[in-house]
């Protein structure tokens, strides 16, 4: 039997195509364009204010479950940034907090280690399928939510 790869890599090889597809659907494709309005950014941004809370309070109802607990990491949340833009998009110019981690000092070790911890699981095969099953279907609603944004923006154009 073929040993099977650590979870972080093969989520990110599951979702690898799936992932360039959410960057270049719709509205986050106008986005990493440049191209996007306002009023749809702001329709993103609300969206994904919406998941992030509910996966974020998910995720802190079970922070003491053995496969949760190591994967929470002080400063990786996301609803407050996400909060903070739409408050700054509503009264002000511009905002990225979204795309800022100030509570973190170097970003991409932390991520390292967010992926050390989620390979660490112990996983049986079956919970591995379901958690890769679940992370392509969660980046195909991403892509149904941008490509949904930019139908609701080239129709009020």
């Amino acid at each position: 039997m073929t040993e099977r790869p650590p979870l972080s890599r093969a989520l990110r090889e599951s979702t690898r195509l799936l992932h360039t597809d959410a960057e270049r659907a719709g509205a986050m494709g106008a986005l990493l364009r440049g191209r996007i309005d306002r009023s749809t950014y702001v329709l993103m941004l609300s969206s994904l204010h919406a998941i992030y809370l509910a996966l974020e309070d998910a995720l802190q109802r079970n922070a003491e479950h053995e496969s949760i607990a190591p994967l929470l990491v002080p400063g990786l949340e996301r609803r407050d940034a996400l909060a903070a833009d739409l408050r700054a998009l509503t009264l002000a110019d511009s905002s990225t907090a979204f795309y800022a981690f100030p509570a973190l000092d170097d970003p991409m070790r932390v991520a390292g280690a967010w992926r050390t911890a989620l390979d660490a699981l112990a996983l049986d095969e079956d919970a591995q399928d379901a958690i890769e099953t679940e992370a392509a279907d969660g980046f195909r609603r991403h892509i149904a939510l941008f490509e949904g944004l930019a139908d609701q923006d080239d129709a009020a154009a």
